[in-house]
């Protein structure tokens, strides 16, 4: 009876840890995709930045659009 008793608290536990291990996953990915998406916001900013008159950024932006 005992023995059930560890091996359920041992299968308890194992579950806990690998819903924690779930867990900390999601979370690290969603930072991780965070970051890329920030990296493109930044890459898309400097090309816009890039223009050398209003005719181009508007050419650029309508780019952009397209190509989404």
């Amino acid at each position: 009876m005992e023995d059930e008793f560890y091996r359920h608290i041992r299968s308890s536990a194992s579950l806990a840890s690998n819903y924690l291990e779930i867990i900390m996953f999601g979370f690290l990915l969603t930072r991780i995709l965070g970051w890329f998406e920030n990296a493109e916001q930044r890459r898309n900013d400097a090309y816009l930045a890039s223009a050398r008159d209003l005719a181009e950024l508007e050419r650029r932006m309508r780019s952009m659009e397209r190509s989404d």
